[in-house]
This record gives structure tokens, sequence and C-alpha cells, in this order.
């Protein structure tokens, strides 16, 4: 982060895959900083909601809209159309130059397949870099989690969470799930630890060895109407 930047804390990192819920339109204006990739911002601009930073080769936004983003107080960071990395990844990296407490990733999934993946690494990139990441996509998030992190996923019971090892094998202790393990080894993105469910209050996820990609489904007790 150089001098001229804020320090902050939570930053939202918006990228152009699926149309984004009102729910998480709501709960990104709420953080202390916006990051978008260009093709992103023309979604949030249109729900009023101006990025700090717009990061890409503006072809996705448009000329017109970009500089009215910038009269309205978004700043550009503009790349060439002719570049070896996705504006998703650049935008990723600017997001890292902050040095953030906390990221939540939005609009990661969804539109190009290609990009879904890449999207995914970049996410493995802000957890090996130290920055607790977590990916929103409708009721569903990811988490990656590294040899020695334990997550809580709360419940309630039957919540499901999935547990996949992530590009390398790695190692998993579950607990109080209706499927616990104890020191399970997963093969990459294999199926072994789908599909879990909450048993108690809450289940435990410990990553021995490796790093992991945890997904769970639904809201927790917390987030759901009364």
């Amino acid at each position: 982060m150089t001098a001229s930047e804020p320090k902050v804390d939570h930053v939202a990192l918006v990228l152009d895959g699926d149309p984004l819920a009102q729910e998480e339109l709501r709960e990104l204006a709420e953080l202390d900083a916006i990051v978008a990739a260009d093709g992103a911002a023309a979604q949030l601009l249109d729900q009023g909601i101006v990025p700090d930073w717009i990061v890409g080769d503006m072809d996705g936004l448009g000329e017109a809209r970009a500089r009215d983003a910038e009269a309205r107080g978004a700043r550009l960071l503009r790349h060439g159309t002719h570049k070896a990395r996705t504006d998703g990844s650049l935008a990723r990296e600017h997001v890292q130059s902050l040095e953030p407490g906390r990221v939540t990733v939005y609009g990661a999934l969804g539109g190009r397949f290609a990009m879904s993946l890449v999207n995914l690494q970049d996410l493995a990139s802000l957890h090996r870099a130290g920055i607790e990441t977590t990916l929103r996509h409708g009721q569903q998030s990811c988490r990656f989690l590294g040899a020695g992190d334990a997550l809580e996923v709360p419940g309630p019971t039957g919540r499901v969470f999935n547990v996949l090892a992530w590009l390398e094998p790695c190692r998993v202790t579950i607990q109080g799930a209706r499927y616990p393990t104890e020191a399970l080894q997963l093969a990459p993105l294999a199926g072994t630890a789908v599909s879990n469910e909450v048993a108690d209050a809450a289940s435990q996820v410990l990553v021995e060895e490796g790093c992991a990609l945890l997904i769970v489904e639904g809201a927790p007790d917390e987030e759901r109407p009364s």
C-alpha cells in the first residue's frame, strides 16, 4: 500500500460474473471500500453505487460511463486492452496492495466458466497473502483454509457444507457434522467430503495439511428471518 492510499479494513471486490442480488448489493455498499473490475462497475453504477476504484481496460464499462464514474468520485486504474491478466486478476492485485484485513468477493461465479476458475484461483491468492477472504454467491459462501486453519460452520442443523482439496491433496478433520472425519485425506477436487451437514449448533472444519476450499450453503441461523 502506498502512503497516498487510505487504510481500509473490509474491502468488497466485485467481479463481472452473475448479476448480484439486491441483498448482495446492500451488503457490499456498507463495506469500507469497493474495488470493481470494469465490467462489474456498470451494474454497481446502475444501482447508484459508485466504486472507490474501477480496474481494467474500460471496455466493459465504456469510455463515457468511465468518465462519468470518475466525475462521481471513482478512481480509474486503466490497463491496456492487450494484457496478460484478466481485469478481475488486476482488481485482485489492487485489493491486495491495499493490505486490508478482510475481503468479500462478489460476482466471481457465472458467465464464462474459464473466468470463474481464474477468479477462484485469485481468491486462493488472497488467502495465501494472509488476507481473510470470503466469496459470496447468493446463499452460498466460499472460504479457503490452509494448514492449521480452523473454521466453525454455524447451524441450523442440516445446513449443507462441502470441503474440497484445492489443486493438491489435503488432510482435514470435521467435527459436529452428520459425517464426521478424523484426519481424512482428500484428493484434489474429489467428492469425498461434499454434501455434509451441520449436526448440532455448529460444525468445525480443521485443515491439518494442504489447502481446502470450504463451501457453505444457505444462511446461518442468525441471518434467517424469524
